[in-house]
């Protein structure tokens, strides 16, 4: 079951079953509100309309997944599996386009959809990321796994000539981020 809650400027969703939430995402489109989450297990902050998706530098594992909408919205996610040290958990950050992308964001060429790890990209989705604002973050519940890819879709780096199973946007049967049908009935 998906809720979503509305606050001054930002929206809260939380995906449950049975009862119990495995995934919680905040989602700020107010450029004054900016609440810090820290990735489970360490020590590395994340700060809603301040940090850059650079300035979360966790090494290679860091996995990332653009899709880039037409008529869909843009989510640009990275994040990691937080494995025994994170206990379990899997932290989201990026950039939901239902805020709207920032002016002059020159977001990577890499088609429709793409994912990986960050480590791969090259220079022009470094420079993405180095200019590139976090709206969003999520976690999800200690050892999620029904009904998602495996580690949330963060699987190890795939062999040469093959591509990484990365699928960050989707949990489920649902997107992370506010639902587009809320933002789009407050313009109503």
């Amino acid at each position: 079951m998906e809720n979503g809650f509305k606050g001054h400027g930002y929206w809260v969703q939380t995906i449950s079953r049975h009862g119990t939430v495995e995934l919680y995402a905040v989602t700020s489109c107010d450029k004054s509100f900016h609440p810090t989450f820290t990735v489970a297990g360490s020590d590395i902050k994340v700060e809603l309309n301040r940090d850059h998706l650079a300035d979360v530098a966790i090494g290679s594992a860091v996995a990332y997944d653009y899709s880039i909408g037409a008529s869909a919205p843009s989510l640009l996610y990275e994040a990691i599996y937080g494995g025994t040290y994170g206990f379990y958990k899997t932290s989201l950050w990026g950039l939901s386009s239902l805020c709207g992308l920032q002016p002059n964001l020159d977001v990577p060429n890499v088609g429709r959809t793409h994912s990986g790890f960050a480590s791969e990209l090259g220079q022009e989705g470094q420079n993405f990321r180095n200019a590139a604002v976090i709206n969003t973050f999520a976690e999800t519940a200690p050892a999620v796994g029904r009904n998602q890819p495996r580690d949330f879709g963060i699987e190890p780096p795939a062999p040469p000539g093959e591509e990484s199973v990365v699928n960050l946007y989707r949990f489920g049967d649902f997107y992370i981020g506010p639902d587009r049908v809320l933002l789009q009935g407050e313009n109503r």
